[in-house]
């Protein structure tokens, strides 16, 4: 485990735990702990898929780490290494080669990051196993020194593409450079059909990279009247060409895109021609047109659930927070920043929290999942940073400048929960704002008692859960989840399973006076998901008594070896083989009316 410099929880470490976490219940021969005196040795089962460190001391947990997601095959017996480190807190790790701000950092399919740009041509490689900068020896072009945009490709590798030879000034380059999985050049330099910096470059579920808005003429750090683009272009990575798009409705630069559930891209933020700040869209790669998607302007960054969290300002410093829902619903507002930001970088976490740096203040702010955000004790540099989540769910922040502009060659690493995918969770009470689940709407779940309280005011139209909460953090195959479940007044609650997007997931419906049923939403084209019944997974009728009006009654759901059971108080509800469940979250939700959950307890 390699040494992270500059990096001391606050309290003493007196025990050492490493655990092995997989598709298996947590078991004491799984776990061993370790002393200064006395050190541990701990056998991994085969199907061992990340391996944990804490680090305990006089008042409970003060760092902590853990592996990616691992095959024991290819880790054939050497040294694994692990960040390490207290939760909420920053340590120091090692320092690029070159001096950047305004850079770009990308996570390749072998668990390094691609740094590109901020005012260096050079290439540069961070290996998480080693904690340390490389220079690859691969210069880009000079005029993609600033504001270009890179974006992973489904082969694990990376597209760069367009920017700028100075600052905030000249007019936008059309280069393109590929790299592979390891962060070497792919074939020759290519292309784009048009310059562009300060655009957006998007991976869409069928490997293609929408490339889209941007300036194409930039003077004293202002894009100039008529030079904001509205178009976009498609690279093909199997056909390695690029081929125009349709036009966004408005044109932009400097903005967000997130890749939906359902295969669209909403963008969000960036200045428009005028230089102000211009209304959201919906990009449908398949029908390649656009639609209107409300006012929500500032950096953005989407969340499991599907919603896009929307902090700071577009044109000048601002402290708004608040959650794009979908194109038909107004953004809600959240509480504020602590400090007014313009473009931050919001890099979400493995348990919905979302990471807040720069954007003119050096300190960091989180975002809870549930509608809070608050600053934390470490720091980091003011403005124009760079940052990305990593496979160990640490985020690497690098360079960046402070209030006099000087670039830094600074990088250091965040550590936030010890929850992994791969982690068991203790029965939730869900008594305090620490516990782990995720609404989709923070203002219609709440927990307290106790009690989670999942609030629908109606029905959706098509049947699938009209609000929901996930246990966030949580990835699950075969799996166990029993739980208490009522509802105060008519109300129909749904259990959620194999949950990967808001367009892509599984629920039971329990309703009284209804057969206990296995629904799925699927999104057969972009921007058109529909939720249906499974066939062959309707059970028997669901009993007041199992889901009684003010009280709780024992719940079970059971995905083991393909096959699908629920029940109620011992008695079978259900009992099915449906399509294989994929790999997701689970999570509770409301029909209809308000459902009322306690005592969660996941077991693998």
């Amino acid at each position: 485990m390699p040494t992270l410099t500059d990096c001391k929880p606050a309290t003493p470490v007196n025990t050492v735990r490493v655990t092995a976490q997989g598709d298996f219940p947590p078991e004491a021969t799984l776990t061993a702990a370790a002393s200064a005196a006395a050190p541990a040795a701990l056998a991994l089962p085969r199907a061992t898929r990340a391996v944990v460190v804490e680090g305990f001391g006089p008042t409970g947990l003060a760092a902590f780490g853990r592996t990616p997601t691992l095959a024991l095959d290819d880790v054939a017996g050497g040294p694994v290494g692990i960040a390490y480190g207290p939760p909420d807190d920053l340590c120091a790790t090692g320092v690029m080669n070159y001096p950047r701000a305004g850079h770009r950092e990308t996570l390749l399919g072998s668990g390094v990051v691609l740094v590109t740009g901020g005012g260096d041509q050079h290439v540069e490689i961070y290996d998480p196993a080693t904690a340390t900068f490389r220079d690859t020896g691969e210069l880009l072009r000079s005029d993609e020194s600033f504001a270009h945009a890179a974006a992973p490709l489904a082969d694990g590798g990376a597209l760069v593409s367009g920017g700028l030879t100075n600052a905030g000034e000249g007019i936008a380059s059309f280069a393109a450079a590929r790299f592979d999985a390891n962060g070497k050049p792919v074939g020759q330099p290519k292309l784009l059909l048009a310059g562009r910096a300060a655009h957006s470059a998007t991976l869409l579920a069928d490997g293609r990279v929408l490339i889209a808005g941007g300036c194409a003429d930039f003077a004293a750090g202002v894009c100039r009247a008529g030079a904001t683009l509205s178009s976009t272009e498609l690279y093909d990575p199997g056909a390695d060409t690029f081929a125009p798009g349709p036009s966004l409705l408005h044109a932009r630069s400097g903005h967000d895109a997130i890749l939906r559930g359902d295969g669209t891209v909403l963008f969000v933020g960036g200045r428009g021609d005028s230089g102000g700040a211009v209304a959201a869209e919906v990009f449908d790669p398949d029908e390649l047109r656009g639609f209107d998607a409300g006012v929500a302007s500032g950096r953005a960054a989407g969340l499991p659930t599907g919603s896009a969290l929307v902090v700071g300002g577009t044109t000048s410093a601002d402290s708004t927070v608040s959650l794009w829902l979908s194109p038909a619903e107004a953004p809600l507002p959240l509480g504020a920043l602590p400090q007014p930001r313009l473009g931050p970088t919001l890099t979400p976490l493995d348990d919905g929290a979302v990471l807040v740096a720069g954007g003119g203040d050096a300190s960091l702010a989180l975002y809870d999942g549930r509608a809070t955000v608050t600053s934390l004790a470490a720091s980091f540099v003011e403005r124009d940073q760079a940052a990305v989540r990593l496979g160990d769910g640490t985020v690497l922040l690098s360079g960046g400048s402070d209030a006099g502009g000087a670039p830094s060659t600074g990088a250091a690493l965040f550590f936030h929960s010890p929850l992994s995918p791969w982690a068991s969770l203790p029965p939730l009470t869900l008594d305090g704002a620490s516990d782990p689940y995720l609404p989709r709407r923070p203002d219609r779940a709440s927990a307290g008692g106790g009690q989670l309280v999942v609030a629908a005011p109606a029905a959706s139209a098509d049947g699938r859960p009209a609000e929901l909460a996930l246990v966030a953090g949580m990835l699950v195959a075969d799996f166990t989840f029993d739980l208490l479940a009522g509802r105060r007044g008519d109300a129909g609650a749904a259990i959620v399973v194999g949950w990967q997007s808001d367009a892509a997931y599984d629920f039971v419906v329990v309703e009284p006076g209804r057969a206990v049923e296995l629904w799925s939403v699927a999104a057969a084209r972009a921007g058109q998901s529909l939720a249906s019944p499974v066939p062959g997974c309707r059970g028997n009728v669901l009993p007041d008594s199992a889901l009684p009006d003010g009280d709780l009654a024992a719940l079970e759901i059971s995905w083991r070896s393909g096959s699908l059971a629920v029940s109620a108080g011992g008695a079978s509800l259900l009992h099915c083989r449906p399509p294989a469940l994929p790999r997701g979250s689970v999570g509770a939700g409301a029909l209809h009316g308000s459902a009322v959950f306690d005592n969660l307890a996941l077991a693998r």
